[in-house]
């Protein structure tokens, strides 16, 4: 499904006697009275009414059919948010109640709701209606945006995006546009440095890991707020980070990739020490990391070869000149990658490197060429 370009209703769709009313074409004074709800009528239709007339009529006849809408009751508005309303409708009532969540978790049960507007709901922050949101298999493997934008959404517990996955990929529903979706399927597979499979969960199990993720958020957020924590200082973090780092050990492999994926700074710099190369890619893949983490990253000589060399490919992080000198310094750079960086350098940068013992001996030699070359 997908929302008109026109958004107004047919005329036809509504009763006969109220069609003359809300034309487009239809006396200022007959479009008044259905806008302020002067003419009885069921409210499905009272709502439809009001909605045709912020869609056609003049600025002034709309804003007072929008004002007659917001004086429902709530009770009144979810229940027409149940019933089968055309989709732009009920995607009116998305956007004008937006605020209200019993109405938001009707729409997305409704099957007559669009996918386009599903898509949008499925980036609220509300528990409740991700858990309605995901239920709903069908809708999801038809438009996997849903899939996607619910998987990004803090909101849905732990368990529920494993599964949502899961059975997504079962189903053959394409997710390659999810970023880390590889990896997350590899987890859930049991392949790479995720296997051997992990045991069959139990609702026990479920409830741990949303109960640990719930904590994770609320005591890494104290953290990052407070300010009291340096990323950059490995003994700093350690030090302040215990309790979180245990709940953090307590989440599977694939949920470690979702939060390195949606984190927050401090997590994903939690995440990057855990032994694991499939969390450790997901963490410098995270659409949400900084240049200023990257550039943390690329200094660490601990990381995995492969990390630092998709720091170095990366032509946003690159485009820094301190983050060129940080991969030349780091003997983990591709010797070819860090040549070219090594001749961006100014020449104070080039003669410490070229004295520096902790840099690759054969990118020292080449400073010394260099600097050399250039007198």
């Amino acid at each position: 499904m997908a929302l008109p370009a026109d958004r107004a209703i047919p005329e036809e769709k509504f009763p006969e006697r109220l069609r003359k009313l809300i034309a487009r074409d239809a006396p200022a004074a007959a479009q008044m009275m259905i806008a302020r709800g002067q003419v009885p009528m069921p409210p499905p239709v009272l709502l439809s009414a009001l909605y045709q007339l912020t869609a056609v009529a003049d600025v002034s006849v709309a804003e007072i059919a929008l004002e007659t809408a917001l004086r429902q009751p709530i009770a009144l508005i979810e229940q027409a948010a149940r019933e089968p309303l055309l989709p732009v409708v009920l995607d009116w009532l998305a956007t004008t109640w937006s605020h209200a969540s019993g109405v938001l978790d009707a729409l997305a049960a409704n099957r007559a709701t669009d996918d386009d507007t599903v898509v949008r709901l499925a980036e609220v922050r509300d528990e409740s209606l991700c858990e309605t949101i995901a239920r709903n298999q069908a809708r999801c493997f038809r438009t996997p945006t849903i899939i996607e934008r619910l998987y990004y959404n803090p909101a849905l517990r732990a368990s529920t995006a494993d599964r949502m996955i899961e059975d997504a990929a079962r189903a053959g529903v394409d997710l390659s546009a999810l970023p880390g979706f590889d990896l997350v399927l590899q987890a859930l597979r049991g392949e790479g440095d995720a296997s051997p499979p992990e045991a069959p969960r139990s609702a026990a199990d479920d409830a741990a890991a949303d109960e640990a993720m719930r904590a994770i958020r609320t005591e890494s957020e104290q953290w990052v707020q407070s300010g009291a924590v340096n990323l950059e200082d490995e003994a700093d973090l350690e030090q302040k980070s215990e309790s979180l780092s245990a709940r953090i050990g307590r989440l599977n492999i694939s949920q470690k990739i979702r939060l390195a994926l949606l984190g927050n700074a401090m997590e994903r710099a939690l995440l990057m020490r855990t032994p694991n190369k499939m969390v450790q890619r997901a963490v410098i893949r995270s659409p949400a990391i900084s240049d200023q983490e990257a550039m943390v990253y690329a200094q660490n000589r601990s990381l995995p070869d492969e990390i630092i060399a998709y720091i170095a490919s990366n032509k946003q992080w690159t485009r820094h000149y301190h983050m060129k000198l940080l991969l030349v310094k780091n003997p983990k750079t591709p010797v070819g990658t860090a040549m070219t960086f090594l001749r961006m350098l100014r020449s104070a940068d080039m003669r410490l490197i070229a004295r520096d013992r902790n840099v690759s001996p054969m990118i020292a030699k080449a400073a010394k060429n260099l600097l050399t070359a250039a007198r």
